[in-house]
């Protein structure tokens, strides 16, 4: 029996597009053409199928949440459709020509914020956390419903070395470092996409600024300026302790260190439009594509 991911009609024509923009925009000579003096290694990772989402018109984000074997993937809206974040679960599903393929079953959904961009789970206390490019903010939020818990705000003027600008291509994504020691078990990352391009790391409190207060304003604990434009996600790995970095015009990802921000290998990046980036428990490498649809990798 046929194993594989459900594709609709309308978004195989798409999909079809997309792996071809991806072969070209991943074709070595395209990439160092526009990326100059860059050591680019191949892409480790091998398409294997990817799933419609059409309830999610342009995912923007996703994170895998090892307690609950699903994804939360965030929906950055348009006009007449507010952004959300959703639940989703991998379902089998019988097709009459190809036999058991694999669906998504949407199982949970949240409407908030004005942009939402980037998705994370805290592996420590297994919340989940947004952030919102618009409005600076960052979301707690309760798997369970889902349900909105605290928000917080990101001072962008608390760092003093470089003018974070405010409005326009900010934050992007957002990943948790498990930490002893920390409030919440770890620290924070969020990946602003322009103006500059960089990451910085923040700290969010273990109690307070609950639903229906004033926002505490958080502060900028440290930041990467990025050589880079247009970073579109940003993961913490645990099993290396690096960050991933996805930049979504260039096809590239790019593996720092998250303590001093040096850049160790730079890869090409498989897909396009990378919004987001996860890895699941079987080690798969999750893509949410802001053209629509999720696309699905295993290491070659």
């Amino acid at each position: 029996m046929k194993r594989g991911f459900v594709v609709s009609l309308f978004f195989a024509l798409i999909l079809g597009s997309i792996m071809l923009a991806s072969w070209i925009s991943l074709s070595p000579e395209h990439t160092k053409a526009r990326v100059a003096d860059l050591t680019i290694e191949a892409s480790p990772w091998k398409f294997v199928g990817a799933l419609a989402l059409e309830e999610v018109p342009e995912p923007s984000g996703i994170a895998y949440h090892t307690g609950r074997d699903s994804f939360f993937v965030v929906d950055d809206g348009a006009r007449g459709r507010p952004c959300a974040l959703y639940e989703f679960k991998l379902v089998k599903v019988e097709h009459p020509e190809y036999g058991e393929m694999t669906d998504a079953e949407i199982v949970g959904k949240l409407e908030i914020g004005r942009d939402l961009e980037g998705v994370c789970i805290n592996s420590t206390n297994e919340l989940v956390y947004l952030v919102d490019e618009a409005n600076e903010k960052i979301y707690e939020i309760a798997p369970d419903g889902p349900t909105h818990l605290r928000t917080f705000r990101v001072i962008l003027s608390s760092i003093s070395t470089v003018t974070i600008e405010k409005g326009g291509n900010g934050f992007e994504g957002i990943t948790f470092r498990p930490m002893k020691g920390m409030p919440l078990g770890g620290v924070y990352y969020l990946a602003n996409q322009d103006d500059p391009t960089c990451v910085v790391k923040v700290v969010l409190p273990e109690k307070g600024c609950e639903t229906g207060t004033e926002p505490p304003k958080i502060k900028i604990q440290q930041m990467f300026k990025g050589e880079q434009i247009n970073l579109g996600d940003l993961m913490y790995y645990e099993e290396s302790g690096k960050l991933w970095l996805s930049h979504a015009w260039q096809n590239l990802l790019e593996i720092i260190d998250p303590d001093s921000g040096e850049t160790l290998r730079w890869e090409l990046m498989p897909g396009c439009a990378q919004e987001g980036i996860t890895i699941d428990g079987e080690g798969r490498l999750w893509i949410a594509q802001d053209v629509g649809g999720v696309a699905v990798y295993v290491k070659d």
